[in-house]
């Protein structure tokens, strides 16, 4: 369930800040956004995994990567990676943002999972 966070200061009223589970979405809508740099997004959505075909994934990716792309961001999309590809394409990311100096977005849409309070993001089966 996605409660609202609580805060001592109420962010804009243009902007919306849930907490879900221990991980935090910021929704900013393009009003608030400073007019002359946006910023990088990388969007990566795996589907293929050995056992768990997920259905979804790279269609939601597609989808927030078109949503950033409009509010003026420069987007990475990247469909199905293995871990070679995966590993590349967040460092390239990486490097991307320090570069940018403005804001980064990665958004993940496949498995992940926690070993004692670790969590890990799972490549696809590529």
């Amino acid at each position: 369930m996605i409660q609202p966070a609580r805060s001592a200061e109420s962010p804009p009223a243009n902007v919306n800040l849930l907490q879900p589970g221990s991980g935090v979405i910021l929704l900013v809508s393009p009003a608030y956004m400073p007019a002359q740099k946006r910023g990088v997004a990388l969007a990566i959505g795996n589907t293929a995994y050995p056992n768990d075909q997920l259905k979804n994934a790279v269609a939601d990716a597609q989808d927030v990567a078109t949503a950033f792309k409009n509010l003026g961001f420069d987007v990475t999309l990247k469909p199905d990676l293995g871990l070679t590809d995966f590993n590349t394409a967040i460092q390239t990311f990486r490097q991307a943002a320090l570069a940018d100096q403005g804001i980064a977005v990665f958004y993940f849409s496949g498995h992940g999972i926690q070993v004692n309070g670790q969590s890990y993001l799972i490549p696809g089966n590529q």
